[in-house]
């Protein structure tokens, strides 16, 4: 019942913000879609590896982006209301945003408190053009509450370069799939811009500590 209600607030979420878009006078840059598979595997008690494929997509402007992910994992000893996971990592994304592939440096951090019931995570990512061009700088913040290990809401911003995208999303898990509905909006050009997104992802986990 609980779950059901979930993914009613989330399908209301969609209605309500593409119906004020339209009210408020923004401009709507195309639904997007965003898909993630990752894996991380725990090699001891705090040291592991990851590797995550992303799928960016914006149907209606027919653009097409990957990025893939791949590094070290360390979580340091966590205490009841505090835990720290964090993974410097390599991406390379294929398209970039001028449809150029690059390479660079990853950093990811989640950070839980209170027994896991808020997180805050923090990604960067540096891309190095291989046709030489100018460096791109992509962030990306959320800080979200857990009143259950199934739902998630929260508030985030997105940063290319200088310019950023800020709004509320909300999510469910069922096992290792993830899904959350994101609403953007923003300045672009000295347009107030918005957008939703929809996050569909599968996360593994494995490990291969001796059992005791």
């Amino acid at each position: 019942m609980i779950r059901t209600l979930c993914v009613v607030m989330m399908v209301a979420m969609t209605l309500v913000t593409s119906v004020s878009a339209r009210a408020d006078g923004l401009e709507w840059t195309g639904l997007e879609v965003l898909t993630k598979a990752s894996g991380e595997l725990e090699v001891t008690e705090h040291v592991g590896a990851r590797g995550e494929a992303d799928g960016f997509f914006v149907p209606s402007k027919k653009f097409v982006m990957g990025f893939f992910y791949l590094g070290p994992t360390f979580s340091p000893p966590s205490t009841k209301n505090f835990s720290i996971w964090v993974s410097p990592q390599v991406v390379f994304p294929l398209g970039k945003f001028d449809e150029t592939d690059a390479i660079g440096p990853s950093l990811w951090i989640n950070m839980k408190f209170l027994e896991g019931k808020f997180s805050l995570f923090l990604l960067g990512d540096v891309y190095f053009p291989f046709d030489g061009g100018r460096a791109s700088y992509f962030g990306a913040y959320s800080l979200d509450g857990h009143p259950a290990e199934w739902f998630n809401f929260g508030w985030h911003v997105e940063q290319v370069d200088l310019h950023a995208l800020t709004g509320p999303h909300v999510g469910t898990t069922f096992g290792p799939a993830h899904f959350e509905v994101q609403w953007y909006v923003g300045m672009e050009e000295d347009q107030a811009v918005t957008t939703l997104r929809l996050v569909m992802g599968l996360d593994f986990f494995a490990n291969l500590k001796p059992a005791h």
